[in-house]
C-alpha cells in the first residue's frame, strides 16, 4: 500500500509538473489558447474528444498558464484511473500490483502517456473498465467506454470487444496467425490488404489514408519493436488456461492490429488500449511458474528494461523540463521533430 501511494505521487507530479514534454504539447498548448479566445469546438471536435479539452481549459482560462492546470488535471485523471485497475486486477486475478505498474512503465506506457494526454485518459479508463468483461458485465463496462470515449472518441470503437472477447478462439489458431500475419508484413503483402480493411472503419478511414501519419513498417523499424513484439508473444503462448482466455485474446487482437497498421502512427496508437492490457498478461504469467523456475521472471524483465530502453532512444521531443524552468517562464518551445 505504501509503495503503491508513493509511486502514484510520484508518477502524478512527474507528469503534472511537465512542460513542452512529447511531440503534440505544443499543439494542445495551441488548442488551449485557441479555446480561450473564444473558438468553440466543432462537430469534428466534438467527435474526437475535444469538448472534455474544451470544458476543462475554459475552467482554467482565467489562470496565468492556465495549460499547465490542464495538462495536470489530465495526468490526475489518467493516474487515478491507472491505479484503481491495478487494484482491481490484483484483488480479481491475485497477482502483484507492484509488477503492473513495473511493466506499464517498461512498456513505454507511461512516457506515452505525458504526450497523448487525450487517448490516454480514453485507455485509462478502458483499463479499469475491462474488470467487467472479466466479470461479463456489460451495463459497467459500457458506461465506462461511454465515458472513455468522451475525452477520446475512438474508444467507442471498444464496445464490440465484450461481444468479440465471448469467443473461445485457440491458443493455436491465435498464435499461427500472428506468425503468419508477421510474416506477411515483413514480406509486403499485409498493407494491401489492412488498407482495404481501414478504409471501410468509421472514423479510422480517413485517418489511415492519411500519409502524414504513415510510414513503412519493415525489419528497419528496429529492434525494440522485434523485441516488443516477442515479449507480448510470449505472453499470449503462456496463457494456457480456458478460463482466462479473454487476457490472452484481447492481447492477440492488439498486437495483431499493432503489426499489420504498417506504421500508421494512428492505428498503431489505437493498439494501445488493447496492449495496455500486456501489464496484466505478464504479471499473470510469471506468477504461474513455480519458485524454483522464477529465474523467467528474470529474463522477461530484461527484456522489458530493453523495450524501456530503446523506447527511450527512439523518441523525439522527449527533454523533460518542468514548469519552473525558464522555458517554461517564457514559453519556449523546441522545434518539433518527425513523429
Amino acid at each position: 500500500m505504501f509503495f503503491h501511494f508513493t509511486s502514484f505521487i510520484i508518477f502524478f507530479l512527474f507528469s503534472a509538473l511537465r512542460f513542452d514534454v512529447g511531440p503534440d504539447y505544443e499543439e494542445y498548448v495551441r488548442y488551449y489558447y485557441s479555446l480561450k479566445e473564444g473558438e468553440w469546438i466543432t462537430v469534428s471536435g466534438y467527435f474526437s474528444g475535444l469538448i472534455i479539452f474544451s470544458m476543462v481549459s475554459r475552467v482554467f482560462s482565467a489562470v496565468n498558464n492556465g495549460y499547465i492546470f490542464v495538462f495536470a488535471s489530465y495526468s490526475l485523471i489518467t493516474t487515478i484511473f491507472i491505479y484503481a485497475a491495478v487494484s482491481r486486477f490484483k484483488k480479481h486475478l491475485k497477482i502483484n500490483g507492484s509488477l503492473i505498474i513495473f511493466v506499464f512503465i517498461s512498456m513505454g506506457f507511461y512516457l506515452d502517456s505525458l504526450d497523448r494526454i487525450r487517448q490516454w485518459c480514453a485507455i485509462s479508463i478502458f483499463f479499469f473498465g475491462f474488470i467487467y468483461i472479466l466479470k461479463n458485465d456489460f451495463l459497467r463496462y459500457f458506461l465506462f467506454i461511454f465515458i472513455a470515449s468522451c475525452f477520446h472518441f475512438s474508444a467507442i470503437l471498444l464496445l464490440p470487444l465484450y461481444f468479440v472477447l465471448k469467443v473461445n478462439v485457440g491458443r493455436f489458431l491465435v498464435l499461427s496467425s500472428i506468425v503468419a500475419i508477421a510474416a506477411m508484413q515483413f514480406l509486403g503483402w499485409g498493407e494491401p490488404l489492412f488498407r482495404l480493411v481501414m478504409s471501410n472503419v468509421p472514423y479510422y478511414s480517413e485517418v489511415y489514408s492519411s500519409n502524414s501519419y504513415t510510414s513503412s513498417f519493415s525489419t528497419g523499424s528496429g529492434a525494440g519493436v522485434l523485441l516488443k513484439i516477442l515479449v507480448i508473444f510470449s505472453s499470449i503462448l503462456l496463457i494456457k488456461e480456458s478460463n482466462n482466455y479473454k487476457l490472452r485474446n484481447v492481447v492477440y487482437i492488439g498486437l495483431f492490429i499493432y503489426i499489420v497498421s504498417s506504421g500508421n502512427i494512428n492505428i498503431s496508437r489505437f493498439s494501445d488500449y488493447l496492449l495496455v492490457i500486456v501489464c496484466v498478461t505478464i504479471p499473470y504469467c510469471i506468477n504461474r511458474f513455480s519458485i524454483k523456475d522464477r529465474k523467467y521472471v528474470y529474463v522477461v524483465a530484461w527484456c522489458v528494461l530493453l523495450i524501456y530502453y530503446q523506447s527511450l532512444t527512439m523518441r523525439n521531443n522527449y527533454n523533460y523540463k518542468t514548469v519552473f524552468s525558464p522555458e517554461a517562464q517564457y514559453q519556449v518551445f523546441e522545434e518539433r521533430s518527425a513523429r
